[in-house]
């Protein structure tokens, strides 16, 4: 499932950040950077990722990000809100 895939994506992405928010709508370039590498490795093409990575940029503010990230390496699952904001950027760009 490609929401799942996304998942992992944050987490990969996540981990390699810093602490904190970067006070913009765009996350730290670190971030961005293995979103769009694991992103692609789930076999999205490169285009769709910026795009979902864009997406996620202007409707999930990096904190709430980061606690998706933090339930994924638990073993849980991101809140709710945050999996339909992943949803709704995959389905806009897929």
């Amino acid at each position: 499932m490609l929401v799942t895939r996304l998942g992992l994506a944050l987490a990969a992405a996540v981990l390699t950040a810093g602490c904190g928010s970067n006070g913009h709508a765009r996350y730290p370039t670190n971030v961005e950077k293995v979103f769009l590498r694991a992103c692609g490795a789930g076999h999205q093409r490169p285009q769709a990722c910026r795009c979902i990575l864009s997406k996620l940029e202007d409707t999930v503010p990096f904190d709430e990000f980061r606690l998706a990230d933090d339930a994924l390496r638990n073993g849980g699952r991101a809140p709710a809100a945050t999996r339909k904001k992943v949803a709704a950027a995959t389905n806009a760009c897929g």
